[in-house]
């Protein structure tokens, strides 16, 4: 049987120019690109649509080679994987009845998912000097940057991008949080893929970390440093909608502005919602260990029990249903 993953040794021409919904035209599936430059520089991965709606890192990536590819001989070898190039056609995050491909690095028996824990180990024996693997949100946020490990490096690899640093360790099988333990890894969040500055910041990114001879976190740090602890999911089968009134069929509704929100410090008892029947708990804070009860019922609103702090709320319902509503985190530093 034919690899689910195909694994390349040149960037096809095709690639350079085309639109994101005709990428699987040209590669027919999710590839690793190997483009070899010196050998006496550690190479670099740079991953992209994982999620097939997030165009975002594609086109940055695009602008990148090209300037890659005109620099002759004196760049470092680069491995480039590009996802899940099917959701790309139809600008969706996955398809129907497929895994998520940013949780299928680790624990995760599927065909994809076993091939691409093969890659993931096989990445062990790279000597990477980097891993940078670029998303957009649904939701409205600025432009920042996520790590699973607080080691400078990592966060030097982090300081060139946004305002902003998360530092996440779940879900354990996203691609960056499972590079993590190889070399520094970083996930670039761009904003919605119409975001004007997407592309431009996640190009620039790219030059600047391309261009480094190490990583290390500089000694005026300018960004803040937040930790996820929770994340918001709804329970099968809630009907809802934002607004300021229930509608028939709604359950519970969120706050018209829940997005606003994103990396503002929320006060305790801010309220995000309201249940139409007080008592009712039909979403839920799936918290790290030691950390239970951030979301509470107050005579049917939906309360944010400590000073927290949003991120990713989106009001996105296929998002919402394949991933979640968006997350919480405390300031880290």
């Amino acid at each position: 049987m034919a690899d689910l993953i195909r694994k390349i040794s040149r960037f096809p021409e095709e690639l350079l120019d085309c639109k994101v919904e005709d990428v699987h035209d040209v590669l027919s599936g999710p590839t690793l690109i190997r483009l070899v430059g010196d050998s006496s520089l550690p190479p670099m991965l740079i991953s992209t649509l994982l999620h097939g709606n997030e165009h975002s890192g594609f086109y940055a990536l695009q602008r990148f080679i090209r300037q890659w590819l005109n620099q002759g001989t004196n760049h470092r070898t680069l491995l480039v994987f590009i996802g899940n190039t099917a959701a790309a056609a139809q600008n969706l995050r996955f398809l129907p009845n497929e895994p998520d491909f940013n949780r299928i690095w680790r624990r995760m028996d599927t065909p994809i998912a076993r091939e691409a824990t093969e890659l993931f180990e096989s990445f062990k024996d790279e000597q990477l000097f980097a891993a940078i693997d670029i998303h957009n949100n649904t939701g409205e946020n600025p432009l920042y940057s996520c790590v699973s490990s607080l080691d400078p490096r990592h966060l030097g690899l982090a300081n060139y991008f946004g305002e902003f640093i998360v530092y996440f360790t779940h879900p354990e099988s996203s691609l960056s949080c499972s590079m993590a333990g190889i070399c520094p890894s970083v996930t670039l969040e761009c904003g919605k893929s119409s975001h004007p500055d997407a592309v431009e910041s996640a190009y620039q990114y790219l030059m600047k970390v391309n261009a480094l001879d190490e990583l290390k976190l500089p000694d005026s740090n300018r960004h803040e440093v937040f930790q996820t602890i929770a994340r918001i999911r709804l329970k099968s089968d809630v009907r809802y909608s934002f607004g300021d009134r229930f509608k028939d069929a709604d359950d519970l509704i969120f706050n018209e502005t829940i997005e606003a929100l994103n990396f503002k410090l929320l006060d305790s008892e801010a309220v995000i919602g309201r249940y139409k029947k007080p008592g009712s708990i039909l979403l839920d804070a799936m918290a790290d260990k030691g950390v239970e009860g951030l979301l509470v019922e107050r005579n049917g609103d939906i309360v944010i029990r400590e000073r927290l702090v949003p991120s990713m709320l989106t009001k996105d319902k296929r998002v919402i249903s394949q991933d979640c509503l968006g997350y919480l985190m405390i300031k880290k530093q």
